[in-house]
């Protein structure tokens, strides 16, 4: 799905070549300063490396639309955000904003809620969400958007131990459901010991002068 050669991002921060593979629960995992949130922004051109290539799908990224490549390498980031408004209104300010086609009703709504364990009224005013709860309406709301790749950046930081095994087995459940591919990154192992069918280690090459 990916494939990375020779990656520098602002010529400090040198990755080893690295796979993505298709279909698959890939996990991202290194320590603090590595590079891993980093290199989920390089992968759908939110932010810009300075040297090296990346392909997806055999192709350089650099010749695909940035918009067009988010939406189909859709981020997922940690810490959620959402607007003022119900449950509702968000779903459909998130759609409308980014231009998806995906039909929206109540029911789609729901399900998309029920797989992030969601379980709110659609009426609900996001602005009296939990931490948890906000992270998890975010998460159904990207998810409805059906894009081709999912990345997801500490999606269950905000959740308990049982909570967050229960939000991650729901969107793997999902993702192989659709044939769709998922990057993950997380420092819980337990998460990664249960659920990762490829592991990406990264080790934070820092490039010196």
């Amino acid at each position: 799905m990916f494939k990375t050669k020779n990656l520098e991002f602002k010529y400090f921060l040198k990755y080893e070549d690295i796979h993505i593979l298709c279909e698959a629960v890939n996990f991202i995992k290194g320590p603090s300063g590595s590079g891993k949130s980093t290199l989920l922004k390089l992968l759908n051109r939110t932010e810009a490396f300075s040297a090296g290539d990346i392909l997806y799908k055999d192709k350089l990224i650099s010749e695909y639309e940035s918009i067009s490549l988010r939406k189909n390498v859709k981020l997922i980031s940690q810490v959620p955000f959402l607007f003022s408004g119900t449950i509702k209104d968000n779903f459909k300010i998130f759609h409308e904003y980014c231009d998806y086609k995906v039909q929206l009703n109540d029911q789609i709504m729901n399900d998309y809620l029920s797989i992030s364990e969601a379980n709110l009224e659609l009426n609900t005013c996001c602005d009296k969400l939990s931490g948890g709860e906000k992270q998890r309406v975010y998460i159904a709301i990207c998810l409805s958007m059906e894009s081709e790749v999912i990345m997801l950046d500490e999606p269950t930081s905000a959740l308990d131990f049982v909570l967050a095994h229960k939000v991650l087995e729901n969107i793997i459940q999902y993702i192989k459901t659709n044939h769709k591919t998922v990057i993950v990154i997380s420092h819980d192992n337990t998460l990664i010991d249960k659920y990762a069918e490829h592991i990406i280690h990264l080790k934070g090459n820092i490039v010196h002068e």
